[in-house]
């Protein structure tokens, strides 16, 4: 798993390793976080789809964990999502090794502060204080379409991650059904 961090995480996080900015593949994630009620929201978006994933009240220390953290709040935000329990816990096995990385893509970190714009827009009626992972804020974020090249693609992030998660199993799209919610 690779995490392409923001300044301001990377400023936070200080990792003692730093790996080179590798390119975006299917397992790099951006990272970025937000304080609300003196904690911090933390906000994961998948780099190719922008599926977000949200965590609320992480500290310096939770990081530590990463490698088990990031990998359970993807399982479990995608199952809420609708996504196969089967592909779900594939894809979440394969993530593999926690690694962080300063990003020089201005794009991805444009889209990744628009995400985090847009969830703070919500945030009122849909933050659970009591847990740690925000399924229902990022249902909410995932089901807003996103734009690229000026808006004019636009696709909606839950549809376009569960599209490649198809395509990165190897099975066809039309053989899928799609999410059924």
């Amino acid at each position: 798993m690779k995490l392409v961090c923001s300044r301001r995480m990377l400023n936070f996080l200080e990792p003692e390793k730093l790996t080179d900015e590798t390119p975006i593949d299917f397992f790099s994630w951006c990272i970025d976080f937000q304080m609300i009620n003196r904690r911090k929201l933390v906000f994961l978006m998948h780099a190719q789809t922008r599926f977000c994933v949200i965590l609320y009240g992480l500290t310096k220390k939770d990081f530590t964990l990463a490698k088990e953290l990031f990998p359970l709040a993807i399982f479990e935000t995608m199952i809420f999502m609708g996504y196969p329990f089967p592909l779900v816990r594939k894809y979440c096995e394969a993530l593999g090794e926690v690694t962080y990385s300063p990003s020089k893509d201005r794009k991805l970190i444009a889209q990744l502060y628009r995400a985090v714009m847009h969830a703070l827009f919500y945030v009122d009626d849909n933050l659970s204080i009591s847990s740690r992972n925000q399924v229902g804020l990022s249902k909410q974020l995932n089901e807003c379409p996103v734009g690229s090249n000026q808006w004019k693609i636009v696709h909606f992030p839950f549809e376009k991650m569960e599209q490649m998660l198809w395509v990165w199993a190897g099975i066809p799209l039309a053989q899928t059904g799609g999410i059924k919610n």
